[in-house]
């Protein structure tokens, strides 16, 4: 049987999987063909550990590390009580072709659709690869256990009216069967989920699916932290005689600005984000933005220059003798699309934090003011979280031999952006370029 368990939800907020599997041959097939799936290709073998006893949620009791062939032995023999371990899968752009299509053909099934879903025309996601097994888009936490004499499910209270619980099944598990629960964090994808979900049934067909929506009875919008495949619009602008010359044209009319968010967490003030600006360089993209900032944070930044040498370097290898020159008729707005997904790596190399200015900032000239705002996209959640709207990614890249700015904005900032852009070459914002410099220089 395969269950939702503790009214936890699909669409990526704790979402939380048991099953149960009374042969230990039919133990280890599945956890054969579960480790071997397409979507953790090109992933290190997770770190599998045997544990004494089990505590429920995250937390374990006292464990060691164990090899995966010990691992797969013990689940044969029976020999353990608990164990587990913790796998990430791979980023969205970085998933084998036939998996990348199926992953993204799930979509379809929401019902409803989530708000971005086919409106964004280049879809893509956050430009960063979580490298240790935390709470993150792509993690997954695996826990089997033994049900011993003092096993027992969730008392039917936890019912709720958006979940469905199979309590029917879950009675018939009996002492001494083997189960396995599969744990995916906040902010895990709902495709991913249901990948998972759909891959492990068609190669064991016994397995039945119970449960419903998520406690506020929609996806990405609802109540969680569920990620989205189609976030994120992804625009690449021509590099134009240089990446120097491009990162220039950008700063000085305010197009993009270096940005980081970070958290903190106090008794008096509770979970609270703050937002941080500088001149001094470009904040790496690493994470989901940090607990506390940081002593130094000349420490967080990449200065210019050496900004420039990184981009440099890790778009050379791609790219051709003559990619730093591209014909003086192309634009900086044009949108080239590019389907390789061979650059990925380039373009988590040199991620970093960026947010585009309010339209409020060309004030100097009132048509650009209500060009930028008749832009903006008919949301309640722009005039409640503008650093959230206007946040997103700046990366450098190659297509084709051509050296490629890479910004990833809000699928529905890309009007916006677009407009920002053709205002600066047609001239209409030149004034802001003194008062760069100005800022710059105080």
């Amino acid at each position: 049987m395969f269950l939702y368990w503790d009214g936890y939800e699909i669409d990526g907020s704790d979402s939380s999987f048991d099953v149960v599997l009374p042969e230990s041959v039919q133990n280890h097939d599945f956890f054969k063909c579960f480790l071997d799936m397409p979507i953790f290709s090109n992933i290190p073998l997770p770190l599998f550990h045997l544990q004494k006893q089990h505590i429920s949620g995250h937390n374990s009791g006292k464990k060691r590390k164990i090899s995966k062939d010990e691992f797969m032995q013990r689940l044969l023999t029976g020999d353990f009580a608990n164990m587990s371990f913790s796998i990430n899968c791979q980023h969205p752009e970085m998933l084998p072709p036939q998996c990348h299509a199926q992953v993204y053909a799930l979509s379809q099934g929401r019902d409803p659709h989530e708000e971005a879903y086919g409106k964004a025309q280049n879809p893509c996601t956050r430009p960063i690869i979580q490298k240790d097994f935390d709470r993150g888009s792509m993690t997954i936490d695996v826990y089997v256990r033994k049900i011993g004499p003092d096993w027992h499910w969730r008392k039917e209270e936890y019912d709720g009216p958006h979940y469905k619980y199979n309590f029917d099944a879950a009675k018939a598990a009996n002492e001494g069967d083997i189960t396995f629960e599969m744990f995916v964090g906040p902010s895990a994808y709902y495709e991913y989920a249901m990948y998972i979900v759909e891959y492990m049934r068609q190669h064991f067909p016994s397995i039945a699916i119970h449960g419903g929506l998520d406690c506020g009875g929609g996806w990405t919008d609802g109540c969680t932290y569920a990620d989205s495949l189609y976030a994120y619009e992804k625009i690449h602008l021509p590099v134009r005689h240089n990446i120097r010359h491009t990162l220039k044209w950008l700063t000085k009319y305010g197009i993009i600005r270096s940005f980081r968010r970070y958290y903190s967490n106090s008794k008096s003030k509770g979970f609270q984000a703050h937002h941080v600006y500088t001149i001094k360089g470009f904040y790496p993209a690493k994470g989901w933005g940090n607990v506390n900032p940081p002593a130094k944070e000349e420490e967080m930044t990449i200065p210019f220059d050496q900004y420039v040498e990184l981009a440099e370097l890790a778009t050379s290898n791609a790219a051709s003798p003559h990619s730093n020159t591209v014909a003086s008729d192309t634009s900086h707005s044009e949108a080239v699309v590019s389907d390789s997904t061979s650059s990925f790596d380039q373009v988590v190399e040199t991620a970093v934090d960026i947010i585009l200015p309010q339209p409020e900032t060309y004030a100097q000239n009132p048509n650009a003011v209500k060009l930028l705002q008749e832009a903006l996209p008919d949301n309640p959640r722009y005039a409640r979280y503008k650093e959230w709207q206007f946040s997103g990614y700046m990366a450098f890249t190659t297509w084709e031999g051509r050296q490629l700015c890479e910004l990833r904005i809000r699928y529905d900032m890309k009007k916006y952006l677009t407009t920002l852009l053709n205002l600066a070459e047609s001239g209409q914002i030149e004034f802001i370029k003194q008062e760069v410099y100005d800022t710059r220089h105080e």
